[in-house]
């Protein structure tokens, strides 16, 4: 599959949603996918220093505002949605900065195929900066972007994390 054509979201949408819950096998994944996640974090406040803000509802409607707040120094970070049947809401957060940072950096939007550019600038990260083993944490990464994207925008809303 072509993640990476916009025709393909119905299809990736599909396969997210048919996806259980919660996979014992498929655990260690996300805790790889957590561990470096911190680091990642590290990483980019050292390059983008911002105060991080907790916040309800989506913060940004374009990534022109995100722009905006980290040049006033600031990221602001929604803790909605945050039940995950690995992470804790903690790991999830940081997970979110991140994948936000991400979008900043590259100046991303939102849509599918920025969603796309952050995933593949987040696979580049752990290309760049990790010694855990990739593979199993790309699947992991994809699944919270690609398929998490996909599903919410065909179902129109945020489905459970899987």
């Amino acid at each position: 599959m072509y993640y990476h054509i916009p025709e393909a979201i119905d299809n990736i949408a599909k396969w997210y949603d048919a996806l259980p819950t919660f996979d014992k096998s498929a655990a260690y994944q996300w805790k790889d996918l957590s561990t470096e996640t911190n680091k990642q974090v590290e990483r980019l406040l050292k390059l983008y220093p911002v105060e991080i803000l907790r916040v309800t509802g989506q913060p940004y409607a374009d990534i022109d505002e995100i722009q905006a707040d980290v040049e006033r120094g600031q990221l602001q970070v929604t803790t909605d949605h945050s039940e995950h049947p690995v992470w804790t809401e903690e790991e999830n957060f940081n997970f979110r900065i991140w994948h936000d940072l991400t979008h900043y950096e590259i100046l991303a939007d939102f849509s599918y195929l920025g969603e796309v550019k952050v995933y593949r600038k987040q696979v580049a990260h752990l290309f760049a900066h990790t010694s855990l083993p990739i593979a199993s944490i790309r699947h992991a990464l994809f699944t919270e972007v690609i398929g998490q994207a996909a599903s919410a925008i065909v179902n129109k809303k945020f489905n459970a994390q899987k």
